[in-house]
């Protein structure tokens, strides 16, 4: 149980199996991932890490195209 919840995106598939309703959301692993995911989930959004998130760290609000530019490179290097 624990490895599930320590992961948002293991959490999230585990929930969506067993039919428990979530906020929409989609894994983002390449920046090509957020571009694709702002399409279906539109503006404004949060990219949220995967693990080690606490508290609203690990955590970014997307307003507009800077904010996707910044956390496009972010995500690259990680």
């Amino acid at each position: 149980l624990l490895g599930i919840t320590q992961d948002r995106v293991r959490e999230h598939d585990f929930l969506h199996a067993h039919a428990v309703p979530t906020a929409r959301g989609r894994a983002v692993h390449t920046p090509m991932d957020l571009i694709d995911g702002l399409e279906v989930l539109g503006w404004p959004c949060r990219l949220k890490s995967a693990r080690g998130g606490y508290d609203g760290g690990g955590q970014w609000r997307i307003r507009g195209p800077e904010d996707v530019r910044s956390l496009a490179a972010w995500i690259a290097i990680h």
